[in-house]
């Protein structure tokens, strides 16, 4: 297929960083190409690249770059295809490069990531594509979906950890046999755990093998996330 995605680097030394770029292209199946080409170094060659890059069929071109970083703005001034800048760290963390490309004269706009943000830029990429494909738009809605699943779990992860070994007692009012005047729910499990722990615990997460009803140790399972649980000593007494 032809590519529509032109990702341009001033030095193959930032490879690394745009392959995260290429990678993103790849899982939406958008063609690209990849070019390094130094703005100070090749200007003549950077010239015919953004002249014709829209006769070739580019719609979008990611153009990457450290230190003086010129490539970006360059290429901008010479096509009407959206540019987005990717600003390389090389020196000065990485600031020399980031305001090269963010501070454009008007009417040459470079769409400026984040430094090293090949990713955000590749999906920005997407993102402009997308105007004109449901297919693409449906691709991103999905991503973003799978985003937020990393988040989640990742957060129910963190809280399994602070579960784990975690012990809370349920005062309980019982007869003379030892059997509570009343079973024990999830409900109020999952009350004592965020009374005790200071942890926000969904009542519908917490699973009981049965209600309690006798006063004693027991283990109940929190499920915080599909694959994700904890395990939590409850010890019911008066």
């Amino acid at each position: 297929m032809k590519p529509v995605v032109s990702i341009i680097m001033g030095s193959t030394s930032d490879l690394p960083i745009m392959e995260k770029a290429a990678k993103v292209l790849d899982e939406f199946a958008i063609p690209f190409e990849m070019h390094a080409l130094s703005a100070h170094r090749t200007p003549d060659e950077v010239a015919d690249f953004a002249q014709n890059a829209a006769d070739r069929g580019i719609k979008v071109i990611i153009a990457a770059a450290g230190m003086a970083a010129h490539l970006a703005g360059v290429i901008a001034s010479m096509t009407t295809l959206p540019v987005i800048g990717v600003p390389i760290k090389s020196s000065v963390e990485g600031m020399d490069a980031l305001l090269a490309m963010v501070q454009m004269p008007p009417g040459i706009p470079v769409a400026t990531v984040a430094i090293n943000g090949s990713v955000n830029a590749a999906v920005l990429a997407a993102q402009i594509m997308a105007v004109k494909s449901k297919a693409l738009q449906i691709k991103l809605k999905e991503y973003k979906l799978e985003l937020e699943e990393k988040v989640e779990k990742k957060n129910a992860q963190e809280l399994a950890k602070q579960l784990e070994n975690k012990g809370i007692v349920i005062k309980a009012k019982c007869g003379s046999t030892g059997r509570l005047f009343g079973a024990i729910t999830n409900t109020e499990i999952a009350e004592a755990l965020s009374a005790q722990t200071g942890l926000s615990v969904d009542k519908k997460k917490v699973v009981l093998a049965a209600p309690i009803k006798e006063l004693g140790e027991y283990t109940v399972t929190v499920k915080l996330y599909a694959g994700v649980q904890s395990a939590i000593k409850v010890t019911v007494q008066e």
